[in-house]
């Protein structure tokens, strides 16, 4: 918990320094929260924090997600835009679910030092992975790392997919692919399809989820890079906008830096 309170430092002092209305507004604005919900809170607590936290929690009461092993193998596919801490969050995941042997599949291979990153994060982690070729297609790529999955017992497959922008519909295209290779597979499409967003896009991270909603049939997000930024409000307005719950936040680059999204601890750690 001190970990997570001391990387939401940034945006708990912005509340803290506050204290008159105006203030306050500006804090809820500034971290991300939103117009609409920041005049909605104010109207019915003014100046009481308390008030506000009460408020805010109940805007998270249905964001928790857990990310639990539903199936033989659970499939995770993982997108983001380039620069949003997808590889290192792959490294994070591997990490946690290290006790039940996960496979690593690195389906990255548009962008050329993708593999090498995720094989060096995969050594690190000490988990294995199924490396791709370059230029190869990475639905192909999917479908032999579920294949080895199967047959040598691992679980989960957390799949590396290329780091695209939202408006790149060659490289969105490919998601659809993954999804038809699984369900060829496995007869079914993949347990969990996680966008890992920025927080310190901000509210401009709102319309790469909704392309990626679209296309991705997303099961929710891990926000990544949430140390250092007042932008943590950003949960608040994907999730009243979108619908899409939070798995993990993470913070910092260490392999440990990832941590179960908690609402009750959340809002301790940006609010004091």
């Amino acid at each position: 918990m001190n970990i997570l309170k001391s990387a939401l430092k940034g945006i708990r002092n912005i509340f803290i320094r506050a204290k008159n209305l105006d203030e306050i507004e500006e804090a809820l604005i500034e971290s991300d929260v939103g117009v609409e919900l920041t005049d909605k809170i104010l109207k019915e607590c003014g100046e009481d924090k308390d008030c506000i936290r009460r408020k805010l929690l109940v805007e998270l009461k249905e964001v928790e997600a857990e990310l639990t092993l539903v199936s033989k193998p659970t499939v995770i596919l993982v997108f983001g835009v380039n620069g949003s801490g997808k590889t290192t969050t792959v490294a994070k995941l591997a990490k946690y679910f290290k006790a039940y042997r996960p496979l690593i599949v690195s389906a990255d291979t548009f962008r050329d030092a993708a593999n090498e990153q995720l094989s060096e994060w995969a050594k690190k982690v000490g988990v294995d992975i199924l490396r791709s070729i370059k230029g190869q297609d990475p639905a192909s790529v999917v479908y032999d790392g579920l294949e080895k999955a199967m047959k040598k017992g691992y679980n989960p497959v957390i799949v590396d997919t290329a780091g695209r922008l939202h408006t790149r519909r060659d490289l969105m295209g490919e998601i659809v692919k993954i999804n038809k290779v699984s369900e060829k597979i496995l007869k079914r499409k993949p347990d969990y399809s996680i966008m890992i967003l920025d927080a310190s896009t901000g509210r401009s991270g709102l319309g790469q989820a909704k392309e990626f909603k679209k296309i991705a049939n997303l099961t929710g997000l891990i926000i990544s890079k949430m140390d250092g930024t007042a932008k943590a409000g950003v949960v608040f307005s994907i999730h009243r906008e979108l619908g899409l719950k939070v798995y993990f936040i993470g913070t910092g680059e260490s392999e440990e830096d990832l941590f179960k999204f908690n609402k009750e601890r959340f809002i301790e750690a940006i609010m004091g």
